[in-house]
């Protein structure tokens, strides 16, 4: 994905993001179906949730042509929505796993992903927002770069709240006045990117403490 937003900042090809998009899901799914076939029905119902919201999105990403700004927003307030299904449905039915955990996590990364690219095409964000849509991805390669990615991932205390913060931010631009949603994207934006400067440096901290 780190590539893939490389060329399309020269070449904006929507069909790069599916032909990485779904056979890394598929790898994801596939790598851990033994997991999976433990959960009822097979893969848990909050993975269930989680597979129509990566389809939903998917399918958005793919048609998003025909649909003028509200109805954009509408849709992506119900993915929003089913964010929160899938989390609650994984917990009451004691079907947390790490895999549904990861996929639900990348999931959020394409949402934050497709939705700044349709920010940046319909002219509601400058090119920074991309910036912002690959944080995501750009974080993962600079880990794997740094030999840290064999350490188990930290996350900070408030990034579900600033995840919220974020889906919100990236929502209301189809819907409200630049006047009142820009101010919020900026401010959920330096929060995003506090906070994986903040995740990075725990890692580094992780890591000294091994190697001492």
């Amino acid at each position: 994905m780190t590539v893939v937003g490389i060329i399309y900042w020269f070449f904006p090809w929507k069909i790069l993001f599916l032909m990485v998009v779904i056979p890394s899901f598929l790898y994801l799914l596939f790598s851990e179906k033994k997991t999976l076939q433990k959960l009822w029905p097979i893969g848990g119902y909050a993975n269930w949730v989680t597979l129509l919201r990566l389809i939903g999105l998917l399918l958005l990403f793919t048609l998003s042509g025909s649909l003028n700004n509200n109805q954009v927003m509408w849709i992506l307030i119900v993915f929003v929505i089913l964010d929160g299904v899938d989390g609650f449905l994984a917990r009451h039915f004691h079907q947390e796993t790490s895999v549904g955990a990861n996929f639900d996590m990348e999931t959020d990364a394409l949402y934050v992903c497709f939705v700044s690219i349709l920010l940046f095409e319909r002219g509601l964000a400058d090119s920074w927002i991309l910036l912002i849509g690959f944080m995501r991805y750009f974080y993962v390669f600079l880990v794997f770069s740094s030999h840290m990615h064999l350490l188990a991932e930290k996350r900070t205390r408030f990034g579900p709240t600033i995840a919220v913060v974020l889906f919100i931010a990236l929502l209301i631009p189809f819907g409200v006045p630049r006047s009142i949603y820009y101010p919020l994207l900026i401010f959920a934006s330096v929060l995003v990117i506090l906070s994986f400067v903040w995740s990075f440096y725990l890692l580094i901290g992780e890591r000294r403490k091994l190697l001492n």
